[in-house]
């Protein structure tokens, strides 16, 4: 079995590979979900793979179908000219005529260009030779096995049933692609991609989310990956802050997520960075920082006050810093790319400033915050890499995190915060939890000086 690349990788994932070569792809959804952009982009990135490509439209015309690829630098007439697609504009009795007959037109021009992918828009016009059930789908069978028998892989489209009754086409394709949208709470609507059936593979199940970029369509998967079972990593990675990494036992266990939690002011992020700035004083190391609230450049200024040269430490490419605005983020869309950024700097350490604004567009719902702090934990654990997920808490409030859950769904806690004492209003730490380590219970007085942090603690 040969499987070929859609050319889109987050969908090459999701089927586990690709398409299978020679078969038949039903792609299908309400109008402007994107249904035909998806099928071009898949001809495309056919074409720039080796595999020639043809393009059979009913409803646009060739100059539409340009303009429309053009916006995402398709440039379909100069693949035209060099003989490697052919668009055209005809009639859906033209073409079942034609590809029923091995002497036809179109189907000579298959043969002589070599054509190896073929996009019929849309399977929904079929009808209006017929709308007889039985003799549409003889049709239909007819040639879509007219089309595998010349070895193409053929891509319809289709808009999507209202009734939600499947027709007679999804019975006789081997791949179906359902593309829709999802109406959320914060960010209005949501495009999700699913593949519903793929006849001969395995494939990813459920809705994963999609967005339009300047290059096609990007698609994002929902995997987490998988751990083997038992895995312990040895050894520790140290914070070289003074009086911390004893409290913690010699350090944190090597592929930890360590909780950092207090209320706002306590040092929470300023603990993250002298730790990302000591880990970093190894040159073989990386450090991801990734930021929601405050921008690069006032993270760089406040380092730069504690005598941390961050901007040196990203232009050697030992810190990466990632910064997306959390009113804009896309959840799946984010772990996706977490992950990629994971496997492309493999980092030692990771700091995620704040998890509640991470979580900001699905924090309406328990269950999905408690979902997508497993998996962006679970990918941190994939890597082997330590991490401090940083989550503010509120004044007076009995839970640890902000949501309740975090704590639970990480290896350590350590807990930020201030006391009265004797009318003074001193900073504390306690690590409140780590696994698979041995360390220092209780609250001890901590300091943020000219340094960074400072704890008190003697052995």
């Amino acid at each position: 079995m040969l499987q070929i690349s859609t050319g889109i990788k987050g969908l090459d994932r999701i089927l586990c590979g690709g398409f299978i070569a020679g078969s038949s792809v039903l792609i299908e959804g309400s109008p402007g979900c994107g249904k035909t952009t998806l099928g071009v982009q898949i001809i495309v990135e056919g074409i720039l793979s080796g595999e020639p490509g043809m393009i059979l439209t009913f409803e646009q015309f060739p100059e539409q179908i340009y303009r429309d690829a053009a916006r995402f630098g398709w440039d379909l007439r100069a693949m035209e000219q060099e003989n490697r697609l052919r668009v055209i504009c005809t009639s859906p009795q033209v073409i079942s005529d034609q590809l029923l007959q091995p002497s036809g037109p179109i189907y000579q021009l298959i043969e002589r260009l070599g054509i190896k992918r073929i996009l019929i828009d849309s399977f929904t016009h079929f009808q209006r030779i017929t709308v007889e059930e039985t003799s549409l789908r003889e049709l239909m069978f007819s040639m879509i096995n007219s089309l595998k028998r010349m070895g193409l892989t053929v891509i319809f489209t289709k808009e999507i049933s209202l009734k939600g009754v499947a027709g007679f086409e999804e019975y006789l394709v081997d791949t179906i692609i359902t593309l829709s949208y999802q109406e959320t709470p914060t960010e209005g609507r949501r495009r999700l991609i699913e593949v519903l059936k793929s006849r001969g593979h395995e494939h990813l199940p459920g809705k994963h989310g999609f967005r339009f970029a300047s290059d096609g369509l990007q698609v994002f998967p929902r995997q987490a990956p998988v751990l083997p079972e038992f895995q312990l990593f040895q050894g520790v990675l140290k914070t070289g802050i003074e009086g911390l990494d004893d409290l913690l036992g010699n350090g944190i266990p090597l592929g930890s997520n360590v909780l950092l939690c207090g209320p706002a002011g306590v040092g929470k992020t300023t603990l993250s960075l002298q730790t990302i700035n000591n880990v970093l004083q190894d040159s073989s190391r990386k450090a991801i920082l990734f930021l929601h609230e405050e921008s690069p450049e006032h993270i760089f200024e406040r380092a730069e006050s504690y005598g941390w040269n961050f901007r040196e430490l990203a232009a050697k490419g030992q810190l990466i810093v990632s910064y997306e605005d959390f009113a804009r983020v896309d959840i799946e869309e984010y772990l996706y790319r977490f992950n990629e950024l994971m496997q492309t700097h493999s980092p030692s350490i990771v700091v995620v400033d704040t998890l509640p604004t991470l979580m900001h567009t699905v924090s309406h719902d328990l269950r999905l915050v408690t979902e997508k702090i497993a998996r962006l934990t679970r990918i941190i654990k994939y890597h082997g890499c330590n991490s401090f997920l940083i989550s503010p808490s509120l004044y007076g409030s009995n839970q640890i995190g902000r949501f309740g859950v975090e704590e639970s769904l990480c290896d350590g806690v350590i807990i930020l915060g201030t006391e009265s004492i004797q009318g003074s209003r001193k900073r504390y730490i306690e690590v409140y939890k780590l696994r698979n380590q041995k360390h220092v219970t209780g609250r001890y007085r901590m300091e943020i000086t000219e340094e960074g942090i400072r704890i008190f603690y003697v052995k």
